[in-house]
């Protein structure tokens, strides 16, 4: 659980006079899913936009999807866990940053979104195992920062 906002994030609520509002919004932040938002981003998102960092720690953004296109490609085993099968093609960041995964983590955001009722989940945590099958992955995440 967040024990309060880092000196980068208090630095832009400041500079946008948001400093005194958002002072304890961190304690909105869960550190895990609600069964709500497990069954929001495992059956209605056809992609969710994710940053990723890269081999000297830059946050790069992409878009993750199944190779269909629609709902489906991630899963949810438990409270804390956001298992993806995706797609990514050539020049996408995501191929890049995997090279950075080591020691079985890397750090991971992201954010479910539907347009059609502007409802949005984010989430973030690490990915902790990873497999490569030609230009698809298989990636097993554990989320411990979920708010809608």
């Amino acid at each position: 659980m967040l024990q309060g906002w880092h000196r980068g994030e208090k630095a832009i609520q400041r500079q946008l006079q948001y400093d005194g509002v958002m002072a304890h919004g961190y304690t909105w932040i869960e550190g895990e899913m609600p069964e709500q938002h497990r069954t929001f981003h495992t059956t209605r998102l056809p992609f969710i936009p994710i940053t990723t960092l890269d081999g000297s720690g830059r946050p790069w953004s992409c878009i993750l999807a199944g190779s269909s296109g629609k709902p489906g490609f991630v899963s949810s085993p438990n409270w804390d866990r956001l298992d993806m099968n995706v797609r990514v093609w050539e020049g996408d960041p995501f191929k890049e940053n995997v090279k950075s995964f080591r020691d079985g983590k890397m750090l991971m955001a992201g954010i479910g979104i539907e347009f059609s009722t502007r409802r949005r989940n984010k989430f973030a945590g690490h990915v902790f195992e990873l497999r490569q099958i030609d230009d698809t992955y298989q990636l097993k995440m554990v989320v411990n920062q979920a708010i809608g």
